[in-house]
């Protein structure tokens, strides 16, 4: 999103123990600001004003945006904060009954979050941290004042922690992400930079992690994260049962093919978002062509590996020149070369030849399997069926499981777009748009 940005936000501020609501002159507070807070970040500095005590984050209730100009979007959002205590600077604390129909609506769906997404209750924060400090105490650490938030949305919560021994990270994630604090501790081990060090978890679904750099992804840096995340890959190569204990699923490209099918077949699937019926029919004549890919896929050399699955500059950070993968909640076993599209790291303005060096610095930790000319062409392939799987990860293994699935309703539309967008770029064309309608 563009960081020309308005949002108007309004705060649903829970009472800590009683079904009440602040509220300022008889409405919920309100402010602008000139930050996506699309995440929920720094929502709760913009009403510190109301209390004595901090706030606390508790969850998005309603979002909306659209876009204003090119390179501009207006945010509208109501989220529920958590006050620590019944102290005010500002307003009153008001019964639910008081409130307006849709605020009513919102307290009530606050006040009794699902049970799926424990960040969301009231008190949650306070026992998670109640639990962070026992768990730095046993590593002979001591928290130095309040954990900084981070985000949060239906799929996870992160604070940044500062402790008397550095920075640390406290994750939440809901049960169907459960693998990825097993996941991001065994790809530690396995290759130290492959994810940061889990320091302590509660169960599978509460984790402290240390940081893994300060530095973020720089364009510089392209050729050295290709060969790390090929490096991290290969050495899975021989530890399939290893992935499939921890949580992983299997994402074969035979499945991967199925779920194509199944997307590309779902008139519901294709009815949201932005795509036109001229994009539906051109996916749909696509499909042969991501069909044959697959095929070409499982029928090479190359081994399956753990598969990311979300990767993007956003997932990388640095510590000095080494790199740290983040975020391995989506971690899989599939075919590796899904991971590797040099346009999530590179500017839109790169030059082709930025995006090559990239693919073949990543390329060539196979070169011992086949040539490079036939690497480069399983890339291609890859590439395209790249954004097919982050795709059906969206339609299979999030929105199914979270609370609100219409927050997640047209998240795979994006890639289905790129998808679009690679194969009307790429060497072999797209059917035209009569042939796609079925026309001459």
């Amino acid at each position: 999103m563009s960081s020309r940005v308005t949002a108007d936000v309004r705060a649903l501020v829970l009472h800590p123990t009683e079904a009440l609501v602040l509220t300022v002159e008889g409405v919920l507070p309100s402010a602008t600001t000139s930050k996506n807070v699309q995440d929920g970040a720094g929502v709760p500095d913009l009403f510190a004003f109301l209390v004595p005590e901090k706030l606390r984050f508790l969850r998005r209730l309603a979002f909306t945006f659209e876009r204003t100009a090119p390179d501009a979007w207006h945010l509208e959002g109501t989220f529920a904060l958590e006050a620590a205590g019944e102290c005010l600077a500002l307003g009153a604390w008001t019964p639910i009954d008081a409130l307006g129909e849709t605020d009513a609506a919102f307290a009530r769906l606050a006040f009794a979050p699902d049970e799926r997404i424990p960040w969301w209750r009231r008190g949650w924060l306070r026992e998670a941290l109640a639990w962070l400090d026992g768990a730095l105490e046993a590593l002979g650490e001591r928290r130095e004042g309040d954990p900084t938030f981070v985000r949060s949305w239906q799929i996870s919560a992160l604070y940044r922690v500062r402790t008397t021994d550095g920075t640390r990270y406290l994750k939440a994630v809901p049960s169907f992400f459960a693998r990825e604090s097993r996941v991001t501790r065994w790809l530690h081990e396995l290759h130290t930079s492959a994810a940061p060090a889990v320091l302590a978890a509660r169960g599978d679904t509460l984790f402290l992690m240390a940081s893994a750099g300060d530095r973020s992804f720089g364009e510089e840096d392209a050729l050295s994260l290709a060969r790390h995340l090929a490096a991290v890959q290969r050495l899975t190569e021989t530890r399939h049962a290893d992935l499939l204990a921890l949580g992983c699923a299997r994402r074969s490209l035979a499945d991967l093919a199925a779920d194509v099918h199944a997307l590309l077949a779902s008139d519901p699937l294709l009815s949201v978002g932005d795509l036109s019926a001229a994009d539906v029919a051109a996916l749909r004549a696509l499909e042969p062509r991501l069909i044959e890919a697959c095929e070409r896929l499982a029928a090479s050399p190359i081994a399956s590996t753990v598969v990311h699955g979300d990767l993007h500059a956003g997932n990388v950070m640095f510590d000095g020149s080494i790199p740290t993968l983040l975020d391995w909640s989506d971690a899989a076993l599939g075919f590796p070369f899904l991971d590797a599209n040099p346009a999530y790291f590179l500017a839109k303005e790169a030059p082709r030849e930025a995006e090559d060096a990239m693919r073949d610095a990543y390329l060539q930790a196979w070169t011992n399997v086949l040539p490079l000319p036939d690497l480069r062409a399983l890339h291609a392939d890859a590439t395209l069926l790249g954004e097919l799987h982050r795709a059906v990860s969206y339609v299979k293994f999030i929105a199914p499981h979270v609370p609100d699935p219409a927050e997640w309703a047209d998240a795979h539309v994006w890639h289905l777009k790129r998808a679009l967008e690679l194969a009307r770029l790429s060497d072999a064309p797209l059917p035209t748009r009569g042939a796609a309608a079925g026309t001459d």
